[in-house]
């Protein structure tokens, strides 16, 4: 960096938090012009260590940015125990270990979680470091290690972010982490694993400070068998090293809640810019204006999923202030209905122009421009090219389009509508869409950003179980599998078919239930098939439905056999958010969340005879299903809930607006 940095006016070092173990104390800092301290506790050990004087004009006290976040407020409380599954007043008690072969978790850890899972009035979450994901570093995959485990009450966090779970947690175990430094900030009680191999070994050695690690602000534990006692105290006494918490983090930290703000005064200063203005900042959520966002889909209405993804984002964002209006591919004279429809999910206005026409886009135009719109996010090719026809010649603050399959684009008109240089950023709904997004299609990365499809939370959350059921007349021993989705060919229900008809011959009771719509031709080939399959009885077709999640938690396993194109398939999501066991084929994004023998069964796509084994599997083993169903609910609970898309979506807005300098929010009333 030294090197590269040799012909810079003004050379800068920032720490991004303090060691326990002091490495960060070395001479090097001397070799920049502005030094950039985390608190006094490390600006006392340079002036110790003769590197820097206590008058030196280099030092600047900046504190820790990425905490400000912990200690403003702006993280809920409430939504980040939800994304954890915590949806309960349980103590929530986080164990954060640090990763190498000396730590708590290789000598104590799974002992400690077999005592922690017996305790009926605390939830644990596993929040594992981000080298033990790395095999160069670790000889044990831990993540496959615990997951392997049956602890009831215990969470392995999928995030690697872990503030939101500092936030949210009411007890920190860990070892020797500077976790436990920035959990001062908050004054929750520590519980400290003694692992003395691990504070004498190489990489320790004599340079641990243990009076600033902060083991005097918590409760030390040398044996597993002492941990459910220590958490036991810590619930009854919370206060009881308060104040010593309180002096460390004193010492520890500067500025804590505003030290992002600081260190750019700093740096600005350095440049010769003045101060930063607030547009140099994105907005923390609770100081963010509402904009005056437009979505438009190349959906008639509301019965696909693309649609019904596009009026989700629009309703949480509606809901965290903005004024959101929509615009589908129809007539006209249908939007007074489609306005009817959606009045409950507060959007403020609904539009209707049929894209394919000129006419169509002409209008759309003056729309646009009498409606002083601060984003616009289009849903499908259609409605992107769409869109850019109506803008030209106009501005627009924030230009996205969501990406919803691993499809290649189809013709020039798509490769030319992507690569546009007015749109800002393509929403990919899975990893493995922005993959040939930029691998094959080779889009630049930065233009890709990858949010999942969320779903309605509240309506998932207290679904119906009978009601499917009692409609269609079935039993409630009866084994149930459903498969939901549009009857199009690249869902491929044919194959879902004929291997359900191996099904009954060791389960006669089973019934397949196909939810969805398509063309009548699609239908009554399928219909013909379970007829020649002699299932004609045993399969129930019920057409569109919009009670899926009722639909969902009525299925004993919910299947997806898709052959291509899908980004990552809604119905695996919905299933999984009411711990509804899945199985579904290993194409495209589907395994991001169905993670094989952990949240559900993959089969490789257009493989009749693997999927029956699959399903027969399954229906035989209901208990391990039910325990992937319950893993998965917990997965789709932290990374796909309607809330945690609007919240990055809205972030991406942020982050357009701020680099384009058009920040400030719209005050346009729009278009009424």
């Amino acid at each position: 960096l030294m090197k590269m940095s040799g012909k810079a006016r003004r050379k800068a070092v920032m720490f991004h938090g303090v060691s326990f173990k002091g490495r960060s104390i070395s001479p090097k800092a001397t070799r920049f012009d502005k030094v950039l301290m985390v608190g006094p506790y490390q600006r006392r050990k340079f002036i110790e260590a003769g590197i820097l004087s206590a008058d030196d004009p280099r030092i600047e006290m900046i504190g820790m940015p990425k905490l400000d976040q912990l200690v403003n407020g702006r993280i809920d409380r409430a939504r980040a125990r939800a994304r954890l599954g915590v949806d309960d007043d349980m103590p929530l008690v986080l164990y954060a270990p640090t990763w190498t072969e000396h730590s708590s978790l290789y000598t104590m850890g799974e002992a400690m979680l077999d005592q922690l899972a017996s305790m009926p009035n605390a939830r644990v979450v596993v929040k594992l470091h981000d080298h033990l994901y790395d095999p160069s570093r670790n000889t044990v995959d831990w993540r496959a290690r615990l997951d392997g485990h049956h602890w009831p009450n215990v969470t392995i966090a999928q995030s690697l972010d872990i503030i939101p779970m500092l936030v949210a947690s009411d007890i920190l175990i860990s070892d020797a982490s500077s976790v436990s430094n920035e959990y001062t900030l908050l004054d929750r009680p520590m519980i400290f694993a003694d692992v003395p191999e691990l504070l004498s070994g190489e990489r320790y050695g004599q340079t641990v400070d243990l009076d600033t690690w902060g083991r005097k602000g918590g409760i030390v534990i040398g044996r597993p068998e002492e941990v459910c006692g220590a958490v036991q105290r810590c619930l009854e006494r919370p206060d009881e090293h308060s104040e010593v918490r309180r002096q460390i983090a004193r010492d520890i930290f500067s500025n804590p809640g505003s030290a992002t703000q600081k260190a750019l005064e700093v740096i600005y200063g350095e440049l010769g810019l003045g101060q930063p203005g607030p547009e140099v900042l994105i907005p923390a959520p609770g100081d963010r204006p509402a904009l005056n966002i437009l979505h438009v889909a190349s959906h008639p209405n509301v019965t696909r999923g693309g649609a019904v993804q596009m009026v989700t984002m629009a309703r949480q964002l509606a809901r965290r202030g903005h004024r959101v209006s929509v615009v589908f591919n129809n007539d006209p004279s249908e939007r007074d209905e489609l306005a009817r429809r959606l009045e409950p999910t507060g959007v403020a206005d609904v539009q209707c122009f049929p894209m394919e026409t000129w006419k169509g886009v002409f209008a759309f135009r003056r729309y646009f421009r009498r409606g002083g719109f601060d984003v616009a996010h289009t849903h499908r090719p259609l409605a992107l090219a769409f869109v850019l026809r109506g803008l030209i010649g106009l501005r627009v603050g924030a230009f996205l389009t969501q990406r919803g399959t691993t499809y290649r684009f189809e013709n020039k008109r798509d490769r030319r509508a992507y690569r546009h240089g007015k749109l800002d950023r393509i929403v990919a709904v899975a990893h493995a869409v922005e993959k040939v997004l930029v691998r094959k299609e080779k889009l630049k990365p930065e233009k890709v950003a990858v949010v999942y499809g969320g779903f309605d939370t509240e309506a998932f959350a207290r679904p119906d179980a009978g009601a499917l059921r009692r409609e269609l007349g079935l039993s409630d021993e009866g084994p149930v599998i459903g498969c939901i989705g549009a009857f199009h060919k690249k869902k491929d229900h044919g194959t879902l078919l004929e291997a359900f008809a191996e099904v009954p011959r060791s389960h006669p009771d089973a019934r397949l239930v196909l939810v969805g719509e398509g063309r009548p031709k699609q239908l009554k080939r399928l219909e013909r098939l379970a007829r020649d399959l002699g299932m004609a009885d045993k399969v129930i077709f019920t057409g569109y439905r919009s009670d899926i999640p009722n639909v969902a938690v009525a299925l004993d396993v919910s299947v997806n056999t898709s052959s291509e194109g899908e980004g990552l398939t809604g119905a695996l999501r919905e299933s999984l958010a009411v711990g509804t066991p899945v199985v579904a084929t290993d194409v495209s994004g589907n395994g991001e969340i169905v993670i094989d023998q952990q949240t559900g069964l993959l089969v490789p796509p257009g493989d009749a005879p693997a999927l029956a084994k699959a399903l027969i599997w399954a229906l035989d083993h209901p208990q391990e299903m039910r325990r992937m169903g319950a893993e998965g609910k917990k997965l789709v609970w932290q990374c796909c809930t309607d809330q945690a898309q609007a919240e990055q979506i809205e972030a991406l807005y942020w982050r357009i607006l701020v680099a384009k300098g058009r920040s400030r929010g719209s005050r346009a009333p729009g278009p009424g």
